[in-house]
C-alpha cells in the first residue's frame, strides 16, 4: 500500500512538472515586457508614478517567479549538482533582474535637474 500510494504521489509530481515549467516560461516573458515597457516609458517620458509601478510589478513577478522555481524544485527528483546548477542559474538570472532595477532607480534620480525637475526644490533659509 505504501509503494502504491508513493508511486501516486511521484506520479502527480511528474504529472505538475510541465505545468510548473510553463508557468515559470510565461512569469519570465511578463517580466522582460514589463522591462520593455519601463525603456519605452524613459525614452518618452519621465513619469515616474507609472515607471515606480512597473518595477513593482517587475518584483512581485520575481517573487512569484521564486516561488514557482521552489515548488518545481520540490516536485523534480534530481541529484544535487544539478540541482545546485539550476538554482544558481536561476538566482543569477534574479541577480540580473534585481541589479537591473537598481541600476534604473540610480540612472533615474541621478539624471539632469532640467529632465526631472524638483517640484518643491530646498531653499535655505
Amino acid at each position: 500500500m505504501s509503494t502504491s500510494k508513493n508511486n501516486n504521489n511521484f506520479q502527480e509530481n511528474l504529472d505538475k512538472i510541465p505545468s510548473l515549467n510553463l508557468e515559470i516560461v510565461e512569469i519570465k516573458s511578463d517580466i522582460l515586457e514589463l522591462f520593455n515597457q519601463i525603456e519605452s516609458l524613459q525614452n518618452s517620458t519621465n513619469n515616474i508614478e507609472e515607471l515606480e509601478d512597473l518595477y513593482n510589478q517587475i518584483q512581485w513577478k520575481q517573487i512569484i517567479l521564486d516561488n514557482t522555481i521552489a515548488e518545481l524544485i520540490d516536485f523534480i527528483n534530481i541529484d544535487t549538482i544539478e540541482e545546485e546548477k539550476y538554482l544558481e542559474e536561476i538566482y543569477d538570472l534574479t541577480s540580473q533582474l534585481t541589479k537591473y532595477i537598481l541600476e534604473q532607480r540610480i540612472k533615474r534620480r541621478t539624471s539632469e535637474p532640467t529632465n526631472n525637475p524638483n517640484p518643491n526644490p530646498k531653499t535655505n533659509k
